[in-house]
């Protein structure tokens, strides 16, 4: 059985729908989200899975994770799973309050994989609603908190580099993390393989391509004829900068 870390992905693409709080993306596992996000969840409500270690809920008739379980899921096939999706939640006390309008949100969320009305449920204090197929393949992601997607948009960068080069860097700066994360709606596209390194700098070739694309016609057809207007993040003498 694969573990998690056996699904990176050498592409990324992220559209960002800012006003929904909501990433669609390729190339992000629940892995990468995991040791990633500036503050991971503590407990989940599985949604959809095939994760065997969770607690039955009777009344939702789902599975939790709490804190001593997580990381078994974490360390699990999802890519096996074929869809994933979850909600957190801050206290197990307050599942037995989520009305029926809230049930079918998570319902509706769980078939379509996106929100029918507000993804963010008050009973459960949810910082994200997650929903992927085929681990890392294809993710959308609410996120509570707008400013952590930066963050944790750094962080995956810098694992993603680490497949392609063995050398070492320093952290992206905040307000460049930024300045991606403002360019998502137009489609940030990055194939880590086109990175390209001198003597004395490396750059990361990032193309705006706009919508969700095919990502199977793009891997195995496209992937040498990809266009869109360009912007290039340069790491040069220790420091890194962002060429718009």
């Amino acid at each position: 059985m694969k573990k998690a870390g056996q699904h990176f992905r050498d592409i990324l693409f992220i559209e960002g729908d800012l006003t929904n709080k909501c990433f669609r993306s390729y190339g992000v596992s629940f892995y990468e989200f995991m040791t990633s996000a500036v503050k991971p969840p503590r407990k989940i409500l599985l949604l959809q899975s095939d994760f065997t270690e969770g607690d039955y809920h009777e009344k939702l008739k789902w599975d939790i994770v709490n804190k001593k379980t997580l990381p078994k899921l974490i360390a699990d096939d999802i890519y096996g799973y074929g869809n994933f999706c979850w909600v957190d939640f801050k206290k197990k006390s307050t599942l037995n309050q989520l009305k029926k309008i809230h049930i079918a949100e998570l319902l509706y969320f769980n078939h379509c994989g996106e929100k029918l009305k507000q993804p963010f449920i008050p009973a459960l204090e949810n910082n994200y609603a997650y929903w992927s197929h085929d681990d890392g393949f294809f993710n959308c992601l609410y996120i509570k908190k707008i400013t952590d997607y930066a963050p944790m948009l750094k962080r995956i960068l810098l694992k993603k580099l680490s497949l392609v080069t063995t050398e070492k860097f320093s952290e992206i700066p905040i307000s460049i993390a930024k300045q991606l994360v403002s360019l998502t709606p137009k489609g940030l596209y990055i194939d880590f393989k086109k990175t390209t390194k001198t003597q004395c700098a490396l750059n990361l070739s990032i193309l705006l391509i706009g919508n969700y694309p095919n990502m199977d016609e793009i891997y195995n057809n496209h992937r040498d004829k990809m266009d869109g207007e360009k912007v290039n993040l340069v790491y040069n003498e220790g420091k890194w900068q962002i060429d718009l």
